[in-house]
């Protein structure tokens, strides 16, 4: 059997630090699974889904402060993240969602750089003379992007 909780009237208010569940049986029996399940049916109970508990649980919120810390500090999500990632329908998610936050992360990173490197590769039209040959490719035919090829002078 599934165990239902008793829901206290009192402590319905949602600014009240108390316990907002009481449980109807002993549940130091019951294995994982049936926890689980019974936890959901709750959450049903409640019209909430587990992603629903999961956002409030680590928001802003001061009656969260607490749960979102323990959150926070545990490697929790990096385990989420790599169930996710193990699960093939999970995985296409994981990376529709991350794709673009990546590309963005990634070419930040590049351009933060590359601004640094302009000072290291700075070079203007001054500092290169017609005799100075050390920019030339060392191959006697030059390739083009269309890859016409041409022999040097």
């Amino acid at each position: 059997m599934i165990p239902f909780p008793a829901l206290v009237p009192h402590m319905l208010h949602y600014h009240q630090p108390s316990e907002l569940l009481a449980w109807t049986v002993d549940h130091h029996g019951l294995s994982e699974d049936i926890k689980v399940l019974a936890i959901l049916e709750i959450l049903r109970g409640l019209r909430m889904t587990v992603i629903d508990l999961l956002l409030c649980s680590v928001s802003q919120k001061p009656a969260m402060i607490n749960w979102r810390k323990g959150f926070f500090r545990s490697s929790a999500l990096a385990r989420f993240l790599n169930v996710l990632e193990s699960d093939e329908q999970g995985a296409i998610h994981l990376q529709n969602v991350l794709r673009p936050r990546a590309i963005e992360l990634v070419t930040r990173e590049i351009d933060v750089e590359m601004e640094d490197a302009k000072l290291i590769f700075h070079m203007s039209t001054k500092d290169i003379t017609p005799e100075d040959n050390s920019l030339a490719p060392s191959d006697p035919y030059v390739r083009y992007a269309d890859n016409a090829c041409c022999e040097r002078e």
